[in-house]
């Protein structure tokens, strides 16, 4: 037996602009939105822009905008 997932596609959205940064996808949407709200360094070295950008926002005391896109499953998130 499978065991199936659910998989949040979501985006990242510059608060000063509303334009989309960034689309991820998590299967731990709470997790996932504190990494990016509270700029957490460990995974910093995969995607420098994102994390450059988010530190931005930090100095200037803006969060970006978390918008779930999708939810899907473990089974067919690659194709949405």
């Amino acid at each position: 037996m499978t065991n199936i997932k659910d998989v949040y596609i979501y985006s990242l959205i510059d608060p000063r602009n509303e334009d989309i940064r960034y689309i991820g996808k998590t299967i731990d949407i709470k997790a996932r939105y504190l990494d990016h709200k509270e700029l957490n360094t460990v995974k910093r070295t995969r995607n420098i822009h994102k994390y450059n950008w988010l530190k931005l926002l930090l100095s200037l005391n803006l969060i970006p905008i978390f918008k779930i896109i999708e939810i899907c499953n473990s089974d067919n998130w690659e194709e949405k």
